[in-house]
């Protein structure tokens, strides 16, 4: 019985292989690119030009730069939607967002920082690591990408982010 199905599994293989072949032929000639319309004829579209949103700021996904290189761009991003990386300490009312951390617990900041205004999102700022001694139970830090609008000298002169989204992207 065993060598019926040998046999019939041998019969049916340059079968198979000569449908497969059929098959990808078929498929080959499908996918050839037609030469009847010239090359400069735009896609049809199904809404008017005017329709189209367009983008102002850039994307979300827009990469990130470290709070050195915003501030060393001075001027140039002054008023425009930036996305930042950095290190971010809060004791729940105090912000700080810096380029260096200092090796002390809890962590501090060093360096150069950005004064942060508006709201952080609570579920964002839960995400943070949090010390487990009761003396620094308000504390919270992680290195983070802060998006929003930078101004180069608004705070008493020292540059600032208007944040409008946050992200944990690793712990201290």
């Amino acid at each position: 019985m065993s060598t019926s199905l040998v046999r019939r599994g041998r019969r049916s293989a340059p079968a198979a292989l000569l449908l497969v072949g059929a098959i990808l032929a078929a498929c080959s000639s499908a996918a050839a690119p037609s030469t009847s319309a010239p090359a400069s004829t735009p896609p049809a579209s199904s809404a008017p030009a005017s329709d189209v949103p367009v983008a102002t700021d850039p994307p979300a996904t827009a990469p990130a730069v470290d709070i050195d290189t915003l501030i060393a761009s001075g001027a140039a991003n002054d008023g425009k939607p930036v996305t930042v990386k950095g290190f971010f300490i809060t004791d729940g009312t105090n912000h700080q967002f810096c380029a260096i951390v200092l090796e002390s617990y809890p962590p501090q900041c060093g360096g150069t920082a950005i004064v942060i205004n508006g709201a952080l999102p609570a579920a964002t700022m839960a995400l943070l690591e949090r010390p487990s001694e009761p003396g620094f139970a308000k504390v919270a830090w992680g290195s983070v990408e802060l998006r929003g609008t930078y101004r180069a000298a608004a705070d008493g002169g020292k540059p600032s982010l208007d944040v409008t989204e946050m992200a944990v992207t690793g712990p201290g």
